[in-house]
Parts: structure tokens; C-alpha cells; sequence
């Protein structure tokens, strides 16, 4: 019985700076690292507003993509620092100030790449586009510990990268793998691999969606196919699905 409201008249991104969305409490953040971050307290808000009209302390940085870590806003991926994870104060998404509430940053070194995904829980993995760093609380004025899991496979677009609870899964650009602790599982090796070399339409790589269904243990990831000639503009028609339980 509502009013759909767009916000798409006051925003700059193309259609292809995808927006991202992250659930910390009740808040939603939602970001394209173009325009400014936006915020939705549930049961409060009527509509999405700047991230940067509730901070108190701080800059809010304009980062792409986010997770959340323990109590942790984790954002990362600004425009200036293609390498930069920020995050918040403890359970405080106003606070930005480095040393306030825990709030810091911390530029990811070597050639890894830009960040794409940043996954969620009690440690959270930073996926770049060649690396994949494990980012564990441990507190004090070290606050996160970095650990490179993966020094040379990352995920080149993140939405390839879905999760459910402590285990990630993602498509890199030799195949589908699995993170969980430590361990990069190839979960795609020889024939699916390879069957999905041929069918995706690498004209349109940047488009794979990735999505876990927790209730039926499936890893999905929906793609446009090479078998669709005449797909000019990207549209998914296909997905390949993984069973990570059998």
C-alpha cells in the first residue's frame, strides 16, 4: 500500500557502478564508491539519506563496498585508495576518526589489486581482485590482524563472491573456489571449469551475480552465456549451481 520512491534522480553512477548493501543492526548501507554512501534505519527511516549526515566524529569515507566484522562497519575500496579498508567505531557506523571507539584504516600493501568484496562475521575476508587477506579483532591499538590467505587468486569482480556463515565461495579467473579458515578449495577443477570457460559471454564477465541459498546448502552464480548470440547488452541468462554440502 506504500509509494515506491526513487533516488535515482539525485545519483551520478552509471548503470554498470553496482550499488552494494550491508545490514549493520538495523541500519542498511548501501554504496557504488561514486556516490555518497547512503543509510535506512529500519522502522525509523522514510527514505535513504548520506551515510555523512549522522557521523559525529570524523569523515565518513566514499568507499564501494563493505562488510560487517564482529562490531565493525568494514569499508573498503575508496576512490583515491583502490586498497584502503576503513572502518567504523565499535558499533558505531558516526564514529571515523582513527583511534576513537577503535575506528582506524589500514592500506592493503602489494599488487593485489583493488578491493571487491569484503565478507561478514567473526573474522571477515578482504577479497582483492589477485589476493585474499583474513582480517581477525583482536583489540587493543592493533585492533584487526591481517593474514594474506591467498597471495595470488582473488576474486577480479566482487559480486562473484557469496557466503554463508564462515565459508566464502567466489569465481576467479581460473575457476570456482572455496575459503574457509585458511584453505582455498578449487571446488570447479577439470569439467566445470571448463564447461563454463566456453559458455560464459566474457564480453560481459563484469555482470556474475553470486548468491547462497543456506537453506538448501547452494552456492548459485547467475551469468550471461556465450549461448545467447544475440545478448548485446549483458543480460543473465543462465546459472550454474553448487552443492557444497554434497
Amino acid at each position: 500500500g506504500g509509494t515506491f520512491t526513487s533516488r535515482k534522480g539525485s545519483l551520478t553512477g552509471t548503470d554498470t557502478d553496482f550499488w552494494t548493501f550491508t545490514q549493520f543492526g538495523n541500519y542498511i548501507i548501501a554504496s557504488n564508491g561514486v556516490d555518497a554512501p547512503q543509510y535506512y534505519l529500519m522502522g525509523t527511516s522514510t527514505n535513504f539519506a548520506n551515510l555523512n549526515s549522522i557521523q559525529t566524529a570524523g569523515t565518513t569515507p566514499n568507499f564501494k563496498v563493505s562488510g560487517v566484522i564482529r562490531d565493525f562497519l568494514v569499508t573498503g575500496n575508496q576512490n583515491a585508495n583502490r586498497n584502503r579498508v576503513q572502518w567504523s567505531g565499535i558499533n558505531d557506523i558516526t564514529t571515523w576518526t582513527p583511534g576513537t571507539k577503535q575506528a582506524d584504516l589500514q592500506d592493503l600493501p602489494g599488487s593485489g589489486g583493488q578491493i571487491v568484496a569484503i565478507t561478514s562475521g567473526e573474522y571477515g575476508y578482504v577479497f582483492r581482485q589477485n589476493e585474499i587477506v583474513r582480517m581477525d579483532y583482536v583489540g587493543g591499538a592493533t585492533v584487526f590482524r591481517f593474514s594474506v590467505v591467498s597471495p595470488n587468486r582473488g576474486a577480479v569482480y566482487g559480486k562473484t563472491v557469496c557466503q554463508d556463515n564462515r565459508r566464502a565461495f567466489f569465481y576467479a579467473d581460473d575457476g570456482f573456489f572455496e575459503v574457509s579458515g585458511d584453505q582455498v578449495k578449487a571446488i570447479g577443477a577439470e569439467k566445470v571449469n571448463r564447461f563454463f570457460d566456453v559458455d560464459l559471454n566474457k564480453a560481459f564477465s563484469d555482470r556474475i551475480v553470486a548468491a547462497v541459498d543456506p537453506f538448501n546448502q547452494l552456492a548459485i552464480w547467475l551469468y550471461p552465456s556465450s549461448q545467447d548470440t544475440a545478448n548485446t547488452t549483458g543480460i543473465c541468462d543462465r546459472v550454474i549451481v553448487y552443492n557444497y554440502v554434497t
